[in-house]
């Protein structure tokens, strides 16, 4: 048995595996104050998805995690939503579990468990909605990582040069404009919102109903994951791509308005050969993707 672990901005997701089943789902929403918080919480979820009898079983852990990852020695480098920096998570498994573990970029994972069901040798793209924006790319049956695993921090480029400022630190990233934290934010900031929780579901209906501000907020983060999905297919030629999170998982609107988008301002391709999907594991991607990635590295 394996678990595999999910650590978002906003929520902890964990499953148990067992021969090759997902037997056991358990969500709980992250505390990011600090990092002994999110730490208590990924303790939490294991609590609550194994009992002490059942831990003696697990085989490893895998933990998926928003920001820059060092997965060869299991560190957390930094996060622009997580508030973690340079923290060895495969010394803290072993020391709190005794058990190995993997750790990854959350996207990275999710595309690891999803190109398990496309032809070996495609060449796949990527694009995770949630509290951030996140991508990954296998390019001809091999996961695009990069020098410093940093490959497809796409959530990062810039859409406006010095405007919104990003959780990274920066001005005018697509995530400030598209990614969910910062898209409520825009928001409530706009309407004056200080005691109500707000979904990007509400910010939608506003849009769907052309009512502002919630109809001009919407369109713009519409527009900028349009054109950063336009230019990531005219960078990378892909057979396929995936989209997932959370953010699109309960979106009417989003998908079509993509492909609307990248029908009329396709270069250098052909739209009828692109194929849109959206994630087969669905809010289970990441977790799953985190164990493929342990057993795949055991025997590599």
């Amino acid at each position: 048995m394996y678990i595999g672990i999910d650590v978002g901005g906003t929520a902890i997701k964990a499953i148990l595996l067992k021969d090759n089943d997902i037997v056991k789902y358990k969500r709980i929403p992250n505390d990011t104050r600090t990092e002994e918080t999110v730490l208590n919480e990924i303790s939490k979820i294991i609590t609550h998805l194994v009992n002490k009898e059942e831990l003696k079983k697990i085989k490893a852990i895998g933990l998926s995690i928003a920001g820059q990852v060092d997965y060869k020695n299991g560190i957390l480098v930094n996060s622009p939503n997580i508030p973690i920096r340079n923290f060895n998570f495969y010394n803290f498994f072993m020391e709190n579990y005794n058990k190995p573990s993997y750790v990854d970029n959350d996207v990275n994972c999710a595309a690891i468990a999803e190109s398990s069901i496309f032809p070996l040798n495609s060449s796949q793209l990527f694009i995770f909605l949630g509290t951030g924006i996140g991508g990954a790319s296998i390019l001809n049956g091999h996961l695009l990582r990069g020098q410093n695993n940093l490959a497809m921090e796409i959530g990062h480029l810039t859409y406006k040069e010095n405007t919104l400022l990003c959780g990274c630190g920066k001005k005018g990233c697509y995530e400030a404009y598209a990614g969910a934290k910062n898209l409520i934010r825009i928001y409530k900031e706009a309407k004056n919102i200080t005691n109500k929780d707000i979904t990007v579901k509400d910010i939608e209906e506003d849009y769907l109903n052309k009512k502002e501000p919630g109809y001009s907020i919407f369109k713009e983060s519409l527009n900028a994951i349009s054109i950063l999905t336009n230019d990531l297919i005219t960078t990378l030629n892909p057979e396929y791509i995936v989209f997932g999170g959370g953010v699109i998982e309960h979106s009417n609107t989003i998908l079509s308005y993509i492909k609307k988008y990248v029908k009329e301002n396709i270069r250098f391709s052909d739209f009828n050969n692109l194929k849109f999907k959206t994630s087969a594991f669905k809010d289970k991607s990441n977790a799953y993707g985190s164990i493929i990635g342990y057993i795949k590295n055991k025997h590599s």
